[in-house]
């Protein structure tokens, strides 16, 4: 859903950086497509076209990511990823694609995730997201540690705070995984079962689909 209002809010070409967003979409395509057209007229003031990757222009997925970031209220100097381009790193999507900062560099590095839904080992910058193309869009990435570009003069001070945040949030991340328990799990794929029941079941309100959605993304963030 997300996705959808930032299609709306560029006006431009955007790319979806999460398979398993993705997922959903080609699933609600398959199963109810003129639902899906009506919904998004209904919510979002017009259809939206799902293109692949490959059908898109240059550009779309630096579009994504200024419009999430926007969306999101992230600073333009902070140091954070949106949350469709973590997702897929957050539920170990197997084949997902992740997204990552590079600490030290400011570099956004990526790869596709492997059966286990990790990659970052394998990450490389990931060119459509260099450092002259979010500068180009207004973003002022830190190129290093306590040290920034065109004439930023955020301080030694800022970047450590932001060194200790997402150490904070990764420790946080893998006790959280730890914590998951066999029954969470189950439990929340029975919501996902729900969900999908909920977009096939012909006359289903699109409020209803939307909170159906909502909640099993919701259960399986839960248990990350």
């Amino acid at each position: 859903m997300k996705f959808f209002y930032i299609v709306t809010l560029s006006g431009k070409p955007c790319a979806l950086p999460s398979e398993a967003a993705d997922s959903i979409w080609h699933a609600w395509l398959r199963w109810d497509p003129a639902g899906l057209e009506r919904f998004c007229i209904e919510h979002f003031g017009k259809a939206i076209p799902h293109v692949e990757r490959a059908g898109l222009e240059a550009g779309a997925l630096l579009n994504s990511f200024v419009c999430c970031r926007r969306y999101e209220g992230v600073a333009f100097h902070a140091l954070r990823l949106p949350a469709l381009f973590r997702l897929d790193v957050r539920l170990k999507m197997r084949g997902g694609h992740g997204y990552w900062n590079r600490i030290g560099s400011g570099q956004i590095v990526y790869a596709r995730l492997d059966v286990r839904g990790l990659g970052r080992r394998q990450a490389s910058p990931h060119p459509e997201l260099t450092q002259g193309a979010l500068q180009a869009t207004g973003l002022r990435y830190p190129c290093s540690v306590g040290i920034t570009s065109s004439g930023d003069t955020t301080s030694f001070a800022f970047s450590w705070v932001a060194m200790r945040t997402a150490a904070a949030a990764l420790m946080a991340a893998v006790q959280a995984t730890a914590a998951a328990t066999a029954e969470a799990a189950v439990a929340a794929v029975a919501v996902e079962v729900a969900a999908a029941e909920a977009i096939k079941r012909p006359g289903t309100p699109s409020t209803d689909i939307m909170n159906a959605v909502n909640k099993a993304c919701q259960s399986r963030f839960a248990i990350m």
